[in-house]
């Protein structure tokens, strides 16, 4: 009769442990402003609320700063309290940091983080020309590196040089031009070159320059299918014994020493964020999500600045899987065998083929489903990565979840598929019904933030940046 005096308690412990958005959660389906006591509880989680939005907009986390300030409105709302002017200060200050932060992702040259960062105003319903200047600058700046990425140089070029007759002020889009300019010079050699080696089918020509061109532009399409071409009609590499002298184990710290060059690149990836994100699923397990179209793959070390930490004998920097277009390319920096011989080159990989790197981790490579170029990789072997999940996912497109063993996350309580799609501005989720996102109920589509709870039919899952 009296469970509401339970809910209290249980709300009143979360905001002592911090868990607010747990108590916001438990406050609102509970209906607890209803009962004697109500309002005065919902004035003190919307303070915490506040207290939080504000430390959270300190650290760059402005969808959830936004979030706790739309919370704490509504549950004065719901105290029949008035909105506080500190609440209202609060909202024009998330503003300000909101546009100074995409104003430095520009500056440093990551438009899609400033795009990421106006996407969180837009859908805060804010009108701000500020925040519609950074937009098209970055939405311009961002499809200029699409298209460099595909080799389309003169496109590339041609948008950059309207946002430095509009913002002549952003030295890192002057540089990013002089750079492309003598890319568009260098690639347009080494195009003429390989049309000469595939006329004549020099396919170990044809190998090299299309790998030099997809160094430049790794979503060439015309260099991905030369090189995919001069793969299949050369012979594999005979099989060679590995070297005697292997990497250290973990534990050995006297030997290894890096080059001057491998140690100025790790000092660089160290420096990088990752771009990846952990998706966690009730009952099935945690997921490494790798949104880079490369990534690499080592041992796990704090300076290792890799994609894809691995807790084993491996080199700091081990091997690299590129996706050129539908295809995937590893490529050993150190000790790599496929069906048991070593890789001495850019190697094509197919669906289900197994890969053994130095003499004891083994990974397999899968493309699950037909329709989707995003790969699932399996360490088989009794190593883990770090963090610690069950499978690493190769974003490319589209993450398939559901009950068949031609979904990247083979869910078996789900009676149909859900699709989470990797677009511009972030994640979407397509479902064949209802689906619930942070206690939000949306129909057959939903975007998804950085940090949220999904729920359905036959599966609750929690998706988060790592």
């Amino acid at each position: 009769m009296f469970f509401w005096r339970s809910k209290f308690r249980k709300v009143a412990e979360q905001i002592a442990a911090g868990k607010l958005s747990e108590a916001t959660a438990l406050f609102l389906q509970s209906h607890l402003y209803e009962f004697n006591g109500g309002a005065d509880l919902a004035g003190r989680l919307a303070n915490h609320l506040m207290t939080r939005a504000q430390t959270k907009a300190s650290a760059d986390d402005f969808l959830t700063a936004w979030q706790d300030l739309n919370h704490a409105e509504r549950l004065f709302d719901l105290a029949n309290s008035a909105c506080p002017p500190q609440l209202l200060r609060q909202r024009q200050q998330l503003l300000e940091l909101a546009i100074e932060s995409a104003a430095a992702h520009l500056n440093s040259g990551r438009p899609v983080q400033a795009l990421r960062v106006i996407a969180d105003l837009k859908r805060q319903r804010i009108l701000d020309s500020r925040a519609d200047q950074i937009e098209s600058l970055a939405n311009r700046i961002h499809q200029a590196e699409l298209l460099a990425g595909q080799g389309q140089w003169a496109n590339a070029k041609k948008l950059l040089e309207k946002v430095v007759a509009q913002r002549p002020d952003l030295a890192w889009v002057q540089s990013r031009n002089q750079a492309l300019t003598q890319q568009t010079a260098t690639a347009g050699g080494l195009k003429d070159q390989l049309q000469s080696a595939l006329q004549e089918s020099h396919w170990t020509a044809a190998r090299q320059v299309s790998t030099q061109l997809l160094d430049i532009s790794p979503h060439y399409q015309l260099a991905a299918d030369a090189l995919r071409r001069s793969l299949q009609r050369q012979q594999p590499p005979p099989k060679v014994d590995p070297p005697a002298a292997v990497e250290p184990a973990l534990h050995d710290t006297s030997a290894g020493k890096l080059s001057d060059t491998d140690a100025n690149l790790l000092r660089s990836a160290a420096r990088t964020k990752m771009n990846r994100m952990m998706l966690w699923v009730d009952g099935v397990g945690g997921f490494l999500l790798c949104l880079d179209p490369q990534v690499i793959l080592g041992r796990a070390l704090p300076d290792a600045g890799v994609e894809i930490p691995i807790i084993g004998d491996l080199r700091r920097r081990h091997l690299r899987i590129a996706r050129t277009g539908n295809d995937y390319l590893a490529t050993a920096l150190a000790d790599v065998s496929v069906g048991g011989r070593m890789l001495a080159g850019p190697h094509l990989l197919q669906n289900n083929q197994q890969m053994t790197l130095g003499s004891t981790v083994a990974i397999k490579f899968r493309l699950p489903h037909p329709l989707s170029t995003s790969a699932r990789l399996d360490v088989t072997s009794r190593h883990r990565t770090q963090p610690w999940s069950d499978a690493v996912i190769l974003v490319a497109d589209t993450i398939i979840m559901g009950p068949r063993n031609t979904s990247h996350i083979i869910c078996p309580e789900m009676d149909s598929e859900l699709i989470m799609c990797l677009g511009q501005n972030g994640w979407t989720a397509r479902f064949g019904g209802n689906i619930e996102v942070d206690g939000q109920v949306c129909s057959n589509q939903a975007e998804l933030t950085e940090h949220c709870h999904i729920t359905g039919d036959g599966f609750s899952m929690t998706l988060e940046t790592v």
